[in-house]
């Protein structure tokens, strides 16, 4: 009976075993081509510098970090982000909070403020930008009219380095407080789905001429294309990789679990920007400039996802695996009848993350892509701008013209989005 026994134990470790490192091997393959290798380039070319007429790279040793330690330009970049930091984290936990409580409450129109309070996340980063690049002009931005309406000297925002860090962490925080303020909702309540007309923001601006002005210098059907494009093939990749891997991570026991969940715990930390240059020289390597792949290829797979489906499926109950099990299902089975449909939630709010990251992706599409026949609308919008003078009615026209859809997908899903949100974080 004990030999028996222990038979059965290693036959359903080895399918655990077998299952978990099929179901979690898309993500680390691609977490190890698309982050970890760039990371290893990353670390060995800081011990190099560029060879003759910019070819290769020559190994000299600790000198690349010897410079930036005599750099006191480098230790005053590192003073500012921790300033930075301590100005931005705090306030924007503060203030979402607040609103958070405010607008978990019932109240006439909620679902019209929560929308408002939504915008800054789907707002064009060449017009957001260009906003606050407005407020802040010393000689004709609002900020300083207002100050000159009152008897108070105009302030150079930007210009003026005792001031400009705090101008711009100012900037931040208003882009940060409504994601900070929707996981605290989430965590907050799930609330109920939205019935506001999605367009009840936008009363009459259709007839405006900047509009008119913008559907004729621009293919905006052509564009709208590659965005979704772009957000429809980073959404599958990630959703389908994600929920695999979260739940081999989540659910079962195999051999290798705690490395995966380290490194993808460890990706998480790490600036985006080290893998901007090997990924770069990848599509360089296979030829893709100017082509959706490019656009797509960043987001392939996801840690943040992996870890956020993850504690979706730690949170459910092991009476249902159990339950399948006797009932005949193998691991894949309960998985794809089970287990999955049951994290639909979680789906949802990876899959509108998803989205929104590709949407405002700005620096990734003007870096592949040249033509504006591949291009979203983020990197469209950033050549909209004149070099010398730039057109604010028409930017700002635009701008609103791409926020819509992002807009209707959060309107239609917001309940799934809280919900997910709200039942994935539970355990670690």
């Amino acid at each position: 009976m004990a030999s028996q026994k222990g038979t059965k134990m290693t036959s359903q470790e080895h399918h655990e075993l077998v299952w978990g490192w099929l179901f979690v091997l898309p993500t680390m393959a691609g977490l190890i081509i698309l982050n970890f290798v760039p990371i290893i380039q990353t670390i060995w070319q800081s011990f190099c510098k560029t060879g003759a007429f910019g070819k290769g790279n020559v190994f000299i040793g600790l000198e690349n970090y010897k410079n930036m330690i005599a750099d006191g330009q480098v230790w005053q970049s590192l003073l500012n982000t921790i300033i930075y930091t301590v100005i931005e984290v705090p306030i924007s936990i503060a203030i979402a909070l607040v609103l958070a409580v405010l607008l978990n409450r019932k109240m006439k129109g909620r679902s019209i403020y929560r929308t408002i309070f939504f915008l800054p996340m789907v707002a064009a980063p060449a017009a957001v930008a260009m906003v606050w690049r407005w407020l802040y002009n010393s000689d004709f931005g609002l900020l300083n009219h207002m100050l000159n309406a009152v008897g108070i000297p105009s302030v150079n925002w930007i210009s003026d380095p005792k001031i400009a860090l705090v101008s711009v962490a100012i900037g931040a925080v208003i882009m940060l407080v409504p994601f900070i303020w929707m996981i605290l909702t989430a965590f907050k309540s799930a609330t109920e789905a939205t019935q506001m007309d999605p367009f009840v923001i936008f009363p009459a601006v259709w007839r405006t001429e900047g509009f008119s002005n913008v559907l004729r210098k621009m293919d905006f059907i052509k564009l709208y294309l590659n965005t979704i494009i772009l957000i429809v093939g980073r959404v599958v990749c990630a959703v389908l990789t994600a929920t695999m891997a979260g739940y081999a991570l989540g659910r079962l026991n195999f051999k290798g679990k705690k490395l995966c969940f380290s490194l993808i715990m460890l990706q998480m930390m790490v600036p985006s920007q080290i893998f901007i240059i090997p990924q770069y020289l990848m599509i360089s390597k296979m030829g893709m400039f100017n082509t959706m792949f490019a656009l797509i290829f960043p987001g392939l797979v996801t840690a943040f996802g992996t870890f956020l489906l993850r504690q979706s499926y730690m949170g459910l109950p092991k009476d249902l695996e159990e339950a399948a099990r006797l009932d005949g299902c193998n691991i894949g089975q309960t998985f794809l009848y089970i287990m999955a449909p049951l994290t639909r939630s979680g789906m949802v709010s990876l899959g509108i993350f998803t989205a929104l990251f590709a949407f405002k992706d700005l620096m990734w599409p003007l870096i592949v892509n040249s033509e504006q026949s591949t291009m979203p609308l983020s990197a469209a919008l950033a050549k909209l701008q004149g070099t010398f003078v730039a057109n604010y009615p028409e930017l700002m026209a635009a701008s609103l013209l791409a926020c819509i859809p992002m807009i209707v997908l959060y309107v239609i899903f917001q309940k799934q989005f809280i919900e997910g949100i709200a039942t994935s974080g539970g355990k670690l």
